[in-house]
Formats: C-alpha cells, sequence, structure tokens
C-alpha cells in the first residue's frame, strides 16, 4: 500500500542548475581549488596557534587567574579560524564576494601584523607573497568562472546542418 500523505517528500531527483552543468576548464578550477585549500592551511594555523596559546592556561588549572592577554589573543585567533572556514567554503562555491573578502582579510592581517610590529619584515615574508599571489589568482579565477559560465548559457545553440532535412540519408530503394 503506498503512502499518500500530502507532508511526504516526494521522491523525484533534482535536476541541477544550468550553471551546474557547464564544465570548466582546468586552467579556471585550479586557482580556485589552490585558494581554498591555502585558506583552509591559514585556518590550520591560527587554530595550532590558538591552542599553543591556552596551552599554558589549562596547565595551570587555576581558573581564578585568567590571563586576560592570552585570552584576547585566543579569541581573536578563534576568529580568524572561523573567517578562513568560511571564506574557503565560500571560494569553494565560487563565490566572488568571498574571494574579494578572504583576499582582502588576508591583506589586513598581513599588513596589521608588519605596521603594528609583530613580526619583522623578513619573517614569513616569502609565503606572505606567495599567499597574496594565491589569492589574487584564485580572486581572478572565481570572476573568470562566472564570466565562462555566463557565457556558455547564454550562447545560442547553432543548428548542425545534419539537422536539416535536404541533407538526410536517403532511403534505399526498394527494387
Amino acid at each position: 500500500m503506498e503512502d499518500s500523505s500530502p507532508y511526504q517528500a516526494s521522491s523525484a531527483p533534482v535536476a541541477p542548475s544550468p550553471a551546474e552543468r557547464v564544465k570548466l576548464p582546468a586552467e579556471i578550477t585550479r586557482p580556485i581549488t589552490i585558494m581554498w585549500i591555502s585558506a583552509l592551511v591559514l585556518a590550520a594555523i591560527s587554530l595550532a596557534s590558538m591552542l599553543f596559546t591556552l596551552l599554558p592556561l589549562l596547565k595551570n588549572h587555576n581558573p581564578y587567574a585568567p590571563s586576560l592577554p592570552r585570552m584576547v589573543l585566543a579569541a581573536g585567533l578563534l576568529l580568524d579560524v572561523v573567517l578562513y572556514l568560511g571564506g574557503a567554503w565560500g571560494v569553494r562555491r565560487r563565490s566572488r564576494a568571498m574571494a574579494c573578502l578572504l583576499f582582502g582579510y588576508y591583506l589586513l592581517g598581513q599588513t596589521l601584523m608588519l605596521v603594528t610590529g609583530q613580526r619583522p619584515v623578513s619573517a614569513g615574508l616569502f609565503m606572505t607573497i606567495i599567499m597574496v599571489f594565491v589569492m589574487i589568482r584564485g580572486t581572478m579565477e572565481t570572476f573568470s568562472a562566472h564570466r565562462y559560465i555566463a557565457r556558455a548559457l547564454h550562447q545560442p545553440t547553432r543548428p548542425r546542418l545534419s539537422d536539416d532535412p535536404a541533407f538526410a540519408p536517403k532511403p534505399p530503394a526498394a527494387e
């Protein structure tokens, strides 16, 4: 007996949207993939830094003597983790806004670290240059992906010459 409840979900398969059916070339998807993976790496680095910041507080076991500067730093690093994970998710979904925000947030963080003197200019400069290059390239290719999808969806399909009845194969003659 089949249940005909109006509240039951249908079993019809969901068709992908037209934008999901467009196959993007590897030269567009590769920089986007590298960008969201690098955002995950930055989130992991921030998470490890947060745990190393909180480690002395956990060893102390004295809840009445919290270290406020360490707690503020840990909260900032937790915010880093959340923002990098959200940015990675958005870039993986090819969101142009999230790609721009992730790039801007990374640049802002690096600029603040240099201006406040938390690290010398030479420390981590190579990694910063590589990450800026990866972020710029990934952001540009996110825009390229949207342009490519828009062109593919709005291009009229050309009629094939073989579809014309005048060029259809002739049936064999009956003898």
